[in-house]
């Protein structure tokens, strides 16, 4: 199964809309979890979904205005989610947003314990990644070894018969220092950019933790109601 395919099974689930609805929901949410979808593949997918039995419509929209009729997911629907959301998860050096939300956002509208393991798994992978990359020498880069003659060291000496000239392009030393700079620039960005996603998740596992203790204490309510 494709991406836009997950994609669109989730936001039928979460919306239940009607079929003319759901092309400007992908329009606006499309884009986050894949390349611009164009309607003839929203269609083609729509078409499948509906011939497999993953989605159905209701028919009070009327057979003579199909696209007015509300889309629901089937069983088997939910059912191919549900074996996509419990496949293994191992995180990967680069964070991978794409992919990542749209697991998020299908386990949290199907399987909310799901959703809250998935997001405790990548959290802990990146704060770990934070504290290596934390850890690293302030210049961002390993340490570079003085070359000879540089400022500040003296310069060793010659060998008889030797011209003294240092077995070094001219120009090394000074190209050090703004590669330096880079690695320390690239190095910032990458952590700042890994602290905005855990701060994100962060937040994604709270709400997700007082969804599911209110729906625990709605179904504890209705159990014990007389």
């Amino acid at each position: 199964m494709t991406q836009l395919t997950y994609l669109i099974l989730t936001l039928i689930g979460n919306r239940t809309p009607r079929m003319r609805e759901l092309i400007p929901i992908l329009d606006i949410e499309g884009p986050f979890a894949l390349d611009e979808p164009d309607l003839p593949s929203v269609l083609t997918h729509l078409t499948s979904l509906l011939n497999e039995g993953l989605i159905g419509s209701d028919a009070d929209g009327g057979a003579e205005y199909p696209d007015a009729q509300h889309l629901h997911v089937t069983a088997a629907g939910e059912q191919l989610l549900r074996e996509w959301i419990d496949e293994p998860y191992s995180p990967i050096p680069r964070v991978d947003e794409v992919s990542f939300s749209l697991r998020i956002l299908a386990a949290a509208t199907f399987a909310p314990y799901s959703a809250l393991r998935l997001l405790e798994t990548e959290i802990t992978y990146r704060r770990s990644q934070l504290e290596l990359l934390t850890a690293l020498p302030a210049d961002g880069a390993p340490q570079v070894p003085v070359l000879p003659g540089s400022p500040g060291t003296a310069a060793p000496a010659s060998a008889p018969g030797s011209t003294g000239l240092a077995a070094t392009e001219p120009g090394d030393a000074e190209a050090t220092a703004p590669s330096q700079a880079l690695s320390r620039i690239m190095r910032s960005s990458r952590v700042t950019s890994i602290q905005n996603w855990v701060e994100a998740l962060t937040e994604m596992h709270l709400h997700l933790i007082h969804g599911s203790s209110q729906s625990l204490l709605q179904g504890a309510q209705a159990a014990t109601a007389p």
